[in-house]
This record gives C-alpha cells, structure tokens and sequence, in this order.
C-alpha cells in the first residue's frame, strides 16, 4: 500500500509539472522562446556589427585606453544595435522583447573585469562606458534599478567601477579588498551573493583538480541562480591556451569552487576547452543567457602572443579598423565567438601566429549550445546572419 501511495504521488507531481511548465521556468528564466535549437536540426542565428569611427579615438600609446572612448558614441551604438538585432522600434521595445518585464525579476550583467586592479593602462577589458550605457538603457527602458546587478566574482572591487556605475543605484558585486588579515578571511568565509550555491552544482566530464591533484567541486554563485536574466558582455582578445576568450570563457569569472579560490585557475589545463562547454551548458547560463554584446572598441587580438601584451593592439588585417570601433551583439553566444573567432584567427595569422585549438566551439554547437561554423569563399555564412551596421552612414 505504501509503496502504492509513493507511486501515486509521483505520478501526480509529474503531471502537475508538466501542466504547468511556465511557473516552474519563470524562476528559471527559461521560456518557450528561449528555446536552444538541438543538433540536427537547421537554425540561423544573427550576429550583428555596429561600427562608429568615433567611438574610439586612441593612438595605443601608454595610459588608460578607456579616455579614449567617446561614452555618447557607445551609447548610441547599444541603442542601433538593440534595435537592429530584435526589429524593435527603439531601445526600450527592444529590451522589452529580449527581457520579459514581470514584477520581481532580476537582471546580472557579467562584464570581464577580471584584472580591474591593474587597470585599464595594463589590460583589455570591458570598458566601462559600455556598462555605463547597458545599465542606463535598462534602466530607461523601465527596469529597476534593484533588479539589475553587475558582477564578476574575479575582480576586486574598484575606484572605476564605483565612480561610473555608483550614480545608477545599481547593485554590484565584486571581491571584498582589504587590506588585514580578519577581513579576508571574513569575506572568505562569508562571501554575501558571491557565495557558491550547492543546489547548482556544474557537472564537469572531466575532473577539476587544484594543483595538489586533489578534486574541486563547481558551483553557480547565488548572484546567478536567484537571477532571471543575463547579459553576457565580454571583450575583443585572444588568449594564451585557446584561439580567444569571449562570451563563452567569460564564465570563468562566474563560477565558484569548494576549495575557496576566487580564481579560476583550475579550469585550465588539460581539459579547459571541455569545461568552457560544460560550464556553459549549465542551466542557469545556457537558459538565463538574454544578450551578449562584445565590447569591440579596441582589440588584443594576440593577446600575451610573441612580445605581445596584454594591452590592446592596432588592428592589421581585414574586417575591422586599426582602431576596431565595433559591438557586436547575438542572442547566440556560439555563433558570436564563431564570427569573432573568424576575425581573431585572421589577425594572427597576419602576425605571424598560428591560431589556437578552438574546439569548444565544434563541441558547444553538438551540444546543442548555439550555431557553429567559419565563413566561406566570399567572407559570408549559410547559418549565421552576420550583418554590419555603420553609424553615419548613408
């Protein structure tokens, strides 16, 4: 009889489940729209470029490249190239249908800010007018401030960042800086929003180990899953073990580890490019993801590469300007880094360098991730819609 009753009440609770899929996917943010297009099956997925050569006057001589940037140019950029992406007829419209507006969700901007404590004098990172111009566009579209977070759980909290996101009223979250012993500890110890949630574990294929061999287990930080939506805004540059490191790897500022290490050194290494995959096809990343846009208005394509830095470089090769000027925005985070993965590999070519493994993409569009593949003959795709929009022009 009891086992009976066990029965039936499973049974119950999955019927309830399936009668009733939109309560169960509002927490999550997933909805029907949202829905990732599995292997197989044919899918075109748009890549936009909006280029304004006003946005980015630099001349890559020593300082901070971001007094460069022209915030007004950046805001307009967003503003075209939110519409241009969705069909909307202005900003707001366009937010409205890349983000249902329901009382009580959340929305997290993750930017890579990893190396904020050296500056922006030192390394490429997402710049912050463009942070500056999302949370603003949000906010003037109708989303409250206290439903918007911006955060990225490797970088230190900053001087930069408070001075131009501080007069939005919006909550961010970075790394606790201090300066004695008992404050990091406590901020270790008891990390707010930035804590791992063990409900969300990241299931890995291949094991993730510290540099004593001993296992590290993953987890989605609070921020995340107790989040609705996600914006994705990564920077234009290459890495050192892969071919870049875009919208994909950007997650690596995300996710938290058991033995504490804000750092997410563990994820290289051997099996980096299957846990860039794996991470990303976590629930709370794969189906929260609403936008990615990357910040293009400088490059470091050969980041680290040669005698290079890690600062940004003049662009060489064909398909963007020695001073790129660019965003580029997709709803499809594969089909971004494929696009953008096309014109890094160039630039290192046309520098000598042969392009790293990129493999993660090939693996991302099996799983079901988004949309893969490299341009063709004549520069364009079958399965991508990439179309480029210059600011000014007739």
């Amino acid at each position: 009889m009891m086992k009976r009753r066990l029965f039936l009440r499973s049974l119950l609770t999955t019927c309830l489940a399936l009668a009733m899929p939109w309560r169960w996917s509002a927490r999550a943010g997933l909805t029907r729209r949202d829905e990732v297009v599995k292997p197989g099956a044919r899918a075109v997925s748009r890549v936009l470029r909006v280029h304004d050569p006003a946005a980015c006057r630099w001349d890559f001589g020593p300082g901070d490249y971001t007094t460069g940037i022209d915030s007004a140019a950046v805001r307009r950029m967003l503003a075209a190239g939110l519409t241009a992406l969705t069909g909307a007829a202005d900003a707001a419209s366009a937010w409205r249908a890349l983000i249902p507006q329901r009382q009580g969700d959340r929305i997290v901007i993750k930017p890579n800010l990893g190396n904020i404590h050296v500056g922006y004098g030192e390394v490429i990172m997402t710049s912050p007018q463009l942070l500056a111009a999302l949370v603003a566009s949000l906010l003037e579209a109708g989303f409250p401030a206290e439903s918007i977070t911006v955060f990225d759980l490797t970088a230190p909290e900053s001087d930069v960042m408070r001075q131009w996101l501080g007069p939005f009223g919006v909550r961010t979250v970075f790394m606790k800086r201090s300066s004695n012993l008992f404050d990091k500890l406590t901020a270790r110890v008891f990390p707010g929003p930035a804590a791992a949630d063990r409900g969300a574990p990241v299931v890995m294929r291949n094991p993730v180990r510290d540099k004593h061999g001993a296992e590290v287990e993953c987890f989605m930080p609070e921020i995340l899953t107790e989040a609705d939506h996600l914006i994705n805004v990564p920077v234009l540059k290459g890495h050192q073990y892969l071919l870049q490191s875009s919208a994909l790897k950007n997650h690596f500022g995300t996710v938290r580890f058991s033995n504490r290490n804000a750092y997410p050194v563990v994820l290289h290494g051997e099996y980096l490019e299957s846990h860039i995959v794996d991470l990303n096809d976590n629930p709370h990343i794969r189906d929260k993801t609403r936008l990615c846009v990357v910040d293009a208005l400088l490059g470091a394509a050969c980041f680290t590469l040669g005698d290079n830095d890690r600062r940004p470089s003049p662009w060489t090769s064909p398909g963007l300007d020695r001073v790129p000027g660019s965003l580029f925005f997709s709803r499809d985070p594969v089909a971004l880094e494929s696009v953008i993965g096309d014109l890094v590999a160039a630039e290192q070519r046309a520098n000598g360098f042969e392009p790293l493994s990129h493999r993660y993409l090939h693996e991302a569009a099996q799983r079901g991730l988004g949309v893969h593949e490299h341009r063709d003959g004549t520069g364009g795709y079958e399965n991508i819609d990439f179309r480029a929009l210059v600011m000014g022009a007739v």
